[in-house]
Protein backbone atom coordinates (compact mmCIF):
# COMPACT_ATOMS: atom_id res chain seq x y z
CA UNK A 1 0.00 0.00 0.00
CA UNK A 2 1.43 3.39 -1.01
CA UNK A 3 1.62 6.43 1.24
CA UNK A 4 -1.32 8.16 -0.47
CA UNK A 5 -3.46 5.03 -0.12
CA UNK A 6 -2.59 4.78 3.57
CA UNK A 7 -3.51 8.43 4.16
CA UNK A 8 -6.80 7.98 2.34
CA UNK A 9 -7.64 4.93 4.43
CA UNK A 10 -6.64 6.67 7.64
CA UNK A 11 -8.72 9.72 6.72
CA UNK A 12 -11.79 7.58 6.13
CA UNK A 13 -11.34 5.69 9.38
CA UNK A 14 -10.77 2.47 7.46
CA UNK A 15 -14.49 2.09 6.76
CA UNK A 16 -14.55 3.30 3.17
CA UNK A 17 -12.92 1.89 0.08
CA UNK A 18 -9.62 3.55 -0.79
CA UNK A 19 -9.84 5.60 -3.96
CA UNK A 20 -7.95 3.94 -6.81
CA UNK A 21 -5.93 6.76 -8.36
CA UNK A 22 -4.51 4.40 -10.99
CA UNK A 23 -7.69 5.14 -12.95
CA UNK A 24 -6.02 8.38 -14.10
CA UNK A 25 -3.24 6.38 -15.79
CA UNK A 26 -0.57 8.80 -14.59
CA UNK A 27 2.33 7.86 -12.26
CA UNK A 28 2.12 11.21 -10.48
CA UNK A 29 -1.55 10.62 -9.62
CA UNK A 30 -0.65 7.43 -7.73
CA UNK A 31 1.89 9.34 -5.66
CA UNK A 32 -0.56 12.10 -4.78
CA UNK A 33 -2.78 12.09 -1.69
CA UNK A 34 -6.52 12.01 -2.40
CA UNK A 35 -7.67 13.24 0.97
CA UNK A 36 -8.78 16.88 1.36
CA UNK A 37 -5.89 19.30 1.82
CA UNK A 38 -7.70 20.97 4.74
CA UNK A 39 -10.76 20.15 6.79
CA UNK A 40 -13.89 22.21 6.21
CA UNK A 41 -15.15 23.92 3.09
CA UNK A 42 -18.09 25.95 1.85
CA UNK A 43 -21.71 25.16 1.03
CA UNK A 44 -21.91 28.01 -1.50
CA UNK A 45 -19.94 29.31 -4.46
CA UNK A 46 -16.83 31.09 -3.21
CA UNK A 47 -14.95 32.07 -6.38
CA UNK A 48 -15.68 33.15 -9.94
CA UNK A 49 -13.15 32.52 -12.71
CA UNK A 50 -12.68 35.54 -14.97
CA UNK A 51 -10.73 36.00 -18.15
CA UNK A 52 -8.61 39.15 -17.99
CA UNK A 53 -6.74 38.56 -21.25
CA UNK A 54 -5.53 35.72 -23.45
CA UNK A 55 -2.65 35.22 -21.01
CA UNK A 56 -4.33 35.91 -17.67
CA UNK A 57 -7.12 34.34 -15.60
CA UNK A 58 -8.31 35.46 -12.18
CA UNK A 59 -10.29 33.72 -9.46
CA UNK A 60 -12.22 36.51 -7.74
CA UNK A 61 -14.62 36.54 -4.82
CA UNK A 62 -18.09 35.36 -5.86
CA UNK A 63 -21.19 37.41 -5.08
CA UNK A 64 -22.55 34.73 -2.76
CA UNK A 65 -19.29 34.78 -0.77
CA UNK A 66 -19.50 38.57 -0.45
CA UNK A 67 -23.05 38.36 0.90
CA UNK A 68 -22.08 35.63 3.36
CA UNK A 69 -19.12 37.66 4.68
CA UNK A 70 -21.07 40.91 4.91
CA UNK A 71 -23.76 39.25 7.03
CA UNK A 72 -21.09 38.86 9.72
CA UNK A 73 -20.24 42.55 9.34
CA UNK A 74 -23.63 44.27 9.09
CA UNK A 75 -25.60 42.11 11.54
CA UNK A 76 -23.31 42.64 14.59
CA UNK A 77 -23.06 46.37 13.87
CA UNK A 78 -26.68 46.77 14.93
CA UNK A 79 -26.00 45.11 18.27
CA UNK A 80 -22.85 47.19 18.76
CA UNK A 81 -24.83 50.39 18.22
CA UNK A 82 -27.55 49.27 20.64
CA UNK A 83 -24.93 48.30 23.22
CA UNK A 84 -23.11 51.61 22.77
CA UNK A 85 -26.35 53.49 23.41
CA UNK A 86 -26.83 51.54 26.62
CA UNK A 87 -23.32 52.41 27.77
CA UNK A 88 -23.92 56.07 26.87
CA UNK A 89 -26.86 56.08 29.27
CA UNK A 90 -24.45 54.78 31.98
CA UNK A 91 -26.28 51.50 32.22
CA UNK A 92 -23.13 49.54 32.96
CA UNK A 93 -24.03 45.94 33.63
CA UNK A 94 -22.99 42.48 32.47
CA UNK A 95 -25.84 42.30 29.95
CA UNK A 96 -24.80 45.55 28.28
CA UNK A 97 -21.12 44.57 28.16
CA UNK A 98 -21.91 41.12 26.75
CA UNK A 99 -24.32 42.65 24.27
CA UNK A 100 -21.36 44.61 22.87
CA UNK A 101 -18.38 42.24 23.18
CA UNK A 102 -19.95 39.29 21.36
CA UNK A 103 -20.95 41.37 18.28
CA UNK A 104 -17.42 42.82 18.19
CA UNK A 105 -16.06 39.27 17.95
CA UNK A 106 -18.51 38.49 15.13
CA UNK A 107 -17.56 41.73 13.36
CA UNK A 108 -13.86 40.90 13.58
CA UNK A 109 -14.52 37.45 12.15
CA UNK A 110 -16.58 38.89 9.29
CA UNK A 111 -13.90 41.42 8.37
CA UNK A 112 -11.18 38.74 8.52
CA UNK A 113 -13.23 36.39 6.33
CA UNK A 114 -14.00 39.11 3.79
CA UNK A 115 -10.35 40.17 3.57
CA UNK A 116 -9.20 36.57 3.19
CA UNK A 117 -11.78 35.71 0.52
CA UNK A 118 -11.32 38.92 -1.47
CA UNK A 119 -7.67 38.18 -2.30
CA UNK A 120 -7.36 37.78 -6.07
CA UNK A 121 -5.86 34.55 -7.40
CA UNK A 122 -3.86 35.09 -10.60
CA UNK A 123 -2.69 32.71 -13.32
CA UNK A 124 -0.54 34.66 -15.78
CA UNK A 125 1.19 32.87 -18.65
CA UNK A 126 2.83 36.10 -19.86
CA UNK A 127 4.88 36.46 -16.69
CA UNK A 128 4.75 32.70 -16.11
CA UNK A 129 3.61 33.00 -12.50
CA UNK A 130 0.81 32.10 -10.12
CA UNK A 131 0.04 34.50 -7.30
CA UNK A 132 -2.54 35.03 -4.57
CA UNK A 133 -3.14 38.38 -2.93
CA UNK A 134 -0.95 40.42 -5.27
CA UNK A 135 -1.81 42.77 -8.12
CA UNK A 136 -0.98 41.89 -11.72
CA UNK A 137 1.47 44.79 -11.94
CA UNK A 138 3.43 43.30 -9.04
CA UNK A 139 4.20 40.19 -11.08
CA UNK A 140 7.28 41.56 -12.80
CA UNK A 141 9.69 39.48 -14.86
CA UNK A 142 11.46 38.48 -11.65
CA UNK A 143 8.87 38.40 -8.86
CA UNK A 144 9.85 37.29 -5.39
CA UNK A 145 8.64 33.71 -4.91
CA UNK A 146 6.96 32.68 -1.69
CA UNK A 147 4.33 30.16 -0.60
CA UNK A 148 1.67 32.05 -2.58
CA UNK A 149 3.79 33.11 -5.58
CA UNK A 150 5.53 30.57 -7.78
CA UNK A 151 6.34 29.63 -11.36
CA UNK A 152 3.54 28.02 -13.35
CA UNK A 153 5.96 25.41 -14.69
CA UNK A 154 5.99 23.83 -11.23
CA UNK A 155 2.32 22.87 -11.63
CA UNK A 156 2.05 19.41 -13.21
CA UNK A 157 -1.66 18.67 -12.80
CA UNK A 158 -4.96 19.85 -11.33
CA UNK A 159 -6.88 17.80 -8.78
CA UNK A 160 -10.62 18.11 -8.16
CA UNK A 161 -12.05 16.21 -5.22
CA UNK A 162 -15.18 16.26 -3.03
CA UNK A 163 -15.42 16.48 0.74
CA UNK A 164 -18.42 15.76 2.96
CA UNK A 165 -18.43 18.45 5.66
CA UNK A 166 -20.29 17.31 8.75
CA UNK A 167 -21.93 19.84 11.06
CA UNK A 168 -23.74 19.41 14.34
CA UNK A 169 -27.17 19.31 12.74
CA UNK A 170 -26.42 19.16 9.02
CA UNK A 171 -23.89 18.22 6.38
CA UNK A 172 -23.00 19.43 2.92
CA UNK A 173 -20.62 18.73 0.04
CA UNK A 174 -17.66 20.97 -0.64
CA UNK A 175 -15.28 20.68 -3.61
CA UNK A 176 -11.54 21.33 -3.64
CA UNK A 177 -9.50 22.42 -6.63
CA UNK A 178 -5.81 21.77 -5.95
CA UNK A 179 -2.56 22.28 -7.83
CA UNK A 180 -0.26 19.26 -7.91
CA UNK A 181 3.53 19.63 -8.10
CA UNK A 182 6.26 17.27 -9.32
CA UNK A 183 6.93 15.94 -5.82
CA UNK A 184 3.20 15.13 -5.42
CA UNK A 185 2.72 17.97 -2.94
CA UNK A 186 -0.46 20.01 -3.33
CA UNK A 187 -1.64 23.61 -3.08
CA UNK A 188 -5.30 24.43 -2.52
CA UNK A 189 -6.71 27.07 -4.87
CA UNK A 190 -10.48 26.99 -4.28
CA UNK A 191 -12.98 25.40 -1.92
CA UNK A 192 -16.51 25.78 -3.23
CA UNK A 193 -19.96 24.31 -2.68
CA UNK A 194 -21.05 24.94 -6.29
CA UNK A 195 -20.21 21.70 -8.10
CA UNK A 196 -21.16 22.77 -11.63
CA UNK A 197 -19.12 25.96 -11.66
CA UNK A 198 -15.96 24.52 -10.09
CA UNK A 199 -15.96 21.60 -12.55
CA UNK A 200 -16.36 24.01 -15.46
CA UNK A 201 -13.63 26.32 -14.13
CA UNK A 202 -11.30 23.36 -13.55
CA UNK A 203 -11.63 22.31 -17.21
CA UNK A 204 -11.00 25.90 -18.32
CA UNK A 205 -7.88 26.11 -16.18
CA UNK A 206 -6.65 22.74 -17.46
CA UNK A 207 -6.89 23.98 -21.04
CA UNK A 208 -5.31 27.31 -20.14
CA UNK A 209 -2.25 25.77 -18.47
CA UNK A 210 -1.97 22.73 -20.76
CA UNK A 211 -1.95 20.27 -17.86
CA UNK A 212 -4.25 17.34 -17.04
CA UNK A 213 -7.18 17.58 -14.65
CA UNK A 214 -7.84 14.60 -12.39
CA UNK A 215 -11.49 14.61 -11.41
CA UNK A 216 -12.18 12.35 -8.44
CA UNK A 217 -15.92 13.00 -8.85
CA UNK A 218 -15.91 11.13 -12.16
CA UNK A 219 -12.70 9.12 -11.87
CA UNK A 220 -11.64 10.51 -15.25
CA UNK A 221 -8.84 12.68 -16.58
CA UNK A 222 -9.53 15.77 -18.65
CA UNK A 223 -6.68 16.29 -21.06
CA UNK A 224 -5.93 19.83 -22.29
CA UNK A 225 -6.87 20.64 -25.86
CA UNK A 226 -3.26 20.62 -27.04
CA UNK A 227 -2.46 17.15 -25.65
CA UNK A 228 -3.62 13.90 -27.18
CA UNK A 229 -6.00 12.02 -24.89
CA UNK A 230 -4.98 8.61 -26.26
CA UNK A 231 -2.59 6.46 -24.26
CA UNK A 232 -1.13 7.22 -20.85
CA UNK A 233 0.08 10.63 -19.74
CA UNK A 234 3.17 11.11 -17.59
CA UNK A 235 3.04 14.37 -15.65
CA UNK A 236 6.60 13.80 -14.51
CA UNK A 237 7.91 13.83 -18.08
CA UNK A 238 9.24 17.28 -19.11
CA UNK A 239 6.82 19.03 -21.43
CA UNK A 240 5.61 22.53 -22.24
CA UNK A 241 3.12 22.96 -19.43
CA UNK A 242 2.67 26.67 -20.10
CA UNK A 243 2.34 28.08 -23.60
CA UNK A 244 1.90 31.85 -23.62
CA UNK A 245 1.36 31.94 -27.39
CA UNK A 246 -1.44 29.38 -27.34
CA UNK A 247 -4.91 30.73 -28.03
CA UNK A 248 -7.02 29.94 -25.04
CA UNK A 249 -10.25 28.04 -25.54
CA UNK A 250 -11.72 29.94 -22.62
CA UNK A 251 -15.47 30.23 -22.87
CA UNK A 252 -16.79 30.70 -19.31
CA UNK A 253 -15.78 33.73 -17.40
CA UNK A 254 -16.12 37.39 -17.25
CA UNK A 255 -19.50 37.66 -18.93
CA UNK A 256 -21.01 34.56 -17.33
CA UNK A 257 -22.57 34.89 -13.92
CA UNK A 258 -22.33 31.55 -12.17
CA UNK A 259 -23.60 32.59 -8.76
CA UNK A 260 -26.89 30.97 -9.74
CA UNK A 261 -27.27 27.22 -10.28
CA UNK A 262 -27.60 26.34 -13.92
CA UNK A 263 -28.41 23.41 -16.15
CA UNK A 264 -25.32 22.57 -18.19
CA UNK A 265 -27.44 20.68 -20.72
CA UNK A 266 -29.18 23.86 -21.82
CA UNK A 267 -27.67 26.24 -24.39
CA UNK A 268 -25.79 29.15 -22.77
CA UNK A 269 -25.59 32.65 -24.15
CA UNK A 270 -22.09 33.47 -25.26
Amino acid sequence: MGLSDFLNKLNSGGTKAVFDSSAFNDPLATKTSWSPTARGGASFKTRTLKKISQSELHFVMARSAKIFSLVFVIFPLGFIIIGALGIEKLEFNLDTIGFTIVPFAMLAFGLWMYRRSSKIIIFNTRTGYYSKGKKSKDLSLNPTEDKHTFNLEKIKALQLLPERVMGKNSSYMSYELNLVFEDASRYNVVDSGHKASIEKDAVTLSNFLDIPLWNKLTGQTHMPNTVSSSGSYDSLRPHDSVRPSKKSSYSSSSSDNLDEDYDSTKPREM
